[in-house]
């Protein structure tokens, strides 16, 4: 009998560290819907992918496509520690860093956007999601769709999904040079290594944020 409730209880203890981690990964595909000619956004963008990565107290954001790949990791608490953004890419490799307020200013076209929600849903990754609306003080808007079932990201990582109760899986954000639209067509619960949170440095140049770092 002793032998069993050791069992079970081991059994119970082994699904609850299973289930302690939080860990998400998605993978949004990155498409273009519709664009003006000579904006640059299909060879940016177009047949890429932006992979989003959460774990603990930490995040990053890896964006890989045929012109660009670049990374932005995220460390925080109850408040953003640091953002680090790298271009991985091309033949000057460069980091540079970024403290909560200049994080705050790089995301300053989504301050005080605002949400409308509509009745439509879509089936996105296994996920069924709602729509929203948002609306940039700038007079762009981001389509998305979201999930309630999934956690929404933090604002630091995703400051311009603030307003969405949910995780978005899917969004297309339309300006005056087109239209990019990121779908989710992976979603995991896996342990994620610790070595995707690890900065890379061999070959990197570290620099200083300019206001040209904020441009499109």
């Amino acid at each position: 009998m002793r032998i069993s409730l050791l069992l079970i209880w081991l059994l119970i203890a082994g699904q609850g560290l299973a289930q302690q981690h939080n860990d998400l990964t998605i993978v949004y595909d990155i498409s273009i819907s519709k664009t003006k000619r000579s904006t640059g956004l299909e060879e940016t963008y177009n047949g890429g992918t932006r992979t989003v990565f959460i774990a603990g107290n930490k995040a990053r954001i890896r964006m890989v496509s045929l012109m660009r790949m670049e990374s932005i990791f995220f460390e925080y608490d109850s408040t953003l520690k640091q953002a680090a953004v790298i271009k991985e890419s091309g033949a000057k490799k460069y980091r540079f860093n970024l403290s909560a307020p200049q994080w705050e200013g790089f995301n300053k076209k989504y301050e005080d956007a605002d949400c409308s929600f509509e009745n439509d849903s879509m089936l996105i990754a296994g996920y069924w999601c709602k729509k929203a609306v948002i609306h940039l003080t700038s007079g762009d808007k981001i389509v998305a769709y979201y999930t309630s079932s999934i956690k929404p990201a933090n604002g630091f990582t995703e400051p311009s999904f603030t307003c969405v109760p949910g995780m978005v899986l899917q969004y297309e954000h339309t300006s005056r040079r087109g239209m990019v639209v990121f779908k989710a067509s992976q979603v995991s619960r896996e342990v994620i290594a610790k070595e995707i949170f690890v900065i890379p440095s061999a070959g990197i140049q570290l620099r200083k944020y300019t206001a040209e770092d904020n441009s499109d």
